[in-house]
């Protein structure tokens, strides 16, 4: 108790620093990463540096620190190896790069230590008509995504961004942990976050973009190993709901991905591409076939796979930027399998606008970014001569077959809303350099997917369908940087509607019901020295 107010105290005694806090409070190098991408914007100067392939890897060493507080729910995504837990948790990271030659070594392991507090969740013997049997059907038994990860609390050193690479000029080759984003998104990404811990691969990347007579090229080819959490959802606990529970199979699972990115040289500042991944049991796989992402790269059963296709256009005389990322959740996007209404499809789409100021006192950054993740036509969830039946078609990251599905270590690779959902995102910044100051609110509509699914599939009457489950997030946040440290932090308000898409009481459907919304206060506090 004492820690958690000594936190908050510190807390609060940063918030009322000039420029203390900082977009999502961490100063993860791919989060960083995004104030390069700033500047190119103020830069009039052409790049073809496309900032749709992000990478943690480190040029020096740093240690980090980060605090995080959830009140009462496991809220936060893009955080790497945090957990999903409410309380108090911290991260430490420290670690060195050493160079021999064209050998390079990266060692930054993370230490995360987890209060791990019992989140407010459903009452403990909530027991609606048919809900419990349609969720582990159509959520828990197809991905590997707890929201609590056991009792008590957790302490767990992870390899982090660590790497061992044989590096040329233009090429890396190498074996590493380190996060991954793919995609031109800041906050949202179909196919490559950092919303999970990083995971063991193999990878060919490009360190800078490849000049050719068509123009620059920039890519990735990884081959690796996913892990399970081995935790069963906490919803098991209540005995309504622990008999639908399947337990899935104990493999991990192999995954392999390319993605590459385009800079014409007739088009200065656009910027296309593609990104896919497939993965699958270990057992499964059957020679060369299966370790190359591309043969029978396509095939859905026993190798599910994923991909989009993007673009991002940058105006620096214009000092703004608009990208937009469309992609499919069954197979690879190509060009002629990326439309169709019979298809689970996502887009990621986003505008931002800089104003500069005077006197070299920084810019005003006006940031608005979609994500959209639900079936494009809900009738796909059912079998339309008999909606009784199981449902049809898998949302994102979700697979019947595989079924932990698009996830590593329990956390999901891709976009941290998770399989259906929605999103809509504006942030307005002050920024100079490093240095942030900010509001943002986000709107975030949980799996409509399995909402429908519920509410609308012709089996007994569940009753009023007013339900859809809302997250209501308003944020203040900073960064500044002073010498070789770097400091960052969020104070972030959440305001969940019809938790896990449930409404209990009151008389009323369009009032309140204090039962099933409910409230979290989240502080982050990251410090990072760079050594």
């Amino acid at each position: 108790m004492v820690r958690r107010t000594a936190f908050i105290s510190i807390a609060l005694f940063f918030h009322f620093l000039p420029a203390a806090w900082c977009q999502q409070g961490l100063v993860n190098t791919i989060s960083l990463i995004d104030a390069q991408r700033v500047e190119q914007l103020l830069d009039t100067t052409p790049s073809n540096t496309s900032f749709c392939f992000r990478t943690s890897g480190l040029q020096s060493g740093y240690f980090s620190a980060t605090y995080q507080y959830n009140s009462r729910l496991p809220a936060g995504y893009n955080n790497g190896s945090l957990y999903p837990a409410a309380g108090f948790q911290q991260q430490y990271s420290a670690g060195l790069t050493a160079q021999w030659g064209r050998l390079q070594l990266q060692l930054q392991p993370e230490l995360v230590m987890a209060v791990n507090t019992q989140p407010d969740g459903l009452p403990s013997g909530f027991n609606q008509k048919n809900y419990w049997s349609r969720y582990y059907e159509k959520v828990l038994n197809v991905i590997d995504r707890p929201d609590h990860f056991g009792a008590g609390s957790l302490t767990k050193l992870f390899p982090g961004q660590s790497s061992l690479r044989y590096n040329t000029k233009g090429f890396s080759i190498g074996i590493s942990t380190e996060n991954l984003w793919w995609g031109p998104g800041v906050y949202h990404s179909l196919v490559l976050t950092n919303n999970a811990p990083g995971f063991l691969h193999l990878t060919l990347n490009t360190r800078k973009p490849w000049v050719t007579g068509i123009g620059s090229f920039e890519g990735q080819l990884i081959a690796g190993q996913l892990l399970n959490s081995n935790e069963t959802p906490p919803e098991n606990l209540n005995p309504n709901a622990a008999p639908y529970y399947l337990p899935k199979r104990d493999d991990n699972r192999y995954i392999t991905g390319i993605t590459l990115t385009w800079q014409p040289k007739w088009t200065k500042n656009l910027y296309v591409g593609f990104a896919n991944m497939a993965y699958m049991y270990n057992h499964d796989m059957q020679g060369l076939k299966h370790v190359l992402p591309f043969r029978n790269f396509w095939v859905p059963v026993g190798r599910p796979a994923l991909g989009s296709l993007f673009l991002r256009y940058a105006m620096p005389a214009d000092h703004a930027e608009l990208y937009v990322e469309y992609g499919r959740a069954d197979r690879p996007a190509l060009p002629y399998n990326i439309f169709g209404d019979s298809t689970p499809t996502g887009y990621i789409a986003g505008v931002r606008k800089l104003v500069v100021l005077n006197r070299n006192r920084g810019a005003i950054v006006i940031h608005l970014e979609l994500s959209h993740l639900q079936m494009p036509d809900t009738r796909l969830l059912f079998v339309q001569s008999n909606p009784a039946l199981p449902s049809l078609t898998s949302s994102w990251y979700t697979d019947a077959y595989v079924r932990q599905g698009y996830t590593n270590q329990g956390k999901l690779l891709g976009d941290g809303i998770g399989p259906g959902s929605g999103s809509q995102l504006m942030d307005v910044s002050w920024v100079k350099g490093l240095n942030r100051l900010g509001l943002q609110f986000e709107r975030i509509i949980h799996n409509s997917d399995f909402y429908y699914y519920n509410y609308f599939n012709g089996l007994v009457y569940p009753g009023p369908n007013n339900k859809y489950w809302t997250d209501i997030l308003l944020s203040l946040h900073g960064r500044w940087a002073r010498k070789k440290w770097l400091l960052a932090g969020e104070i972030q308000h959440l305001h969940a509607i019809n938790y896990k898409w449930v409404k209990i009481g009151p008389e009323r459907l369009w009032d309140p019901s204090p039962r099933s919304d409910k409230n979290n206060l989240q502080l982050i506090l990251s410090l990072r020295y760079q050594l």
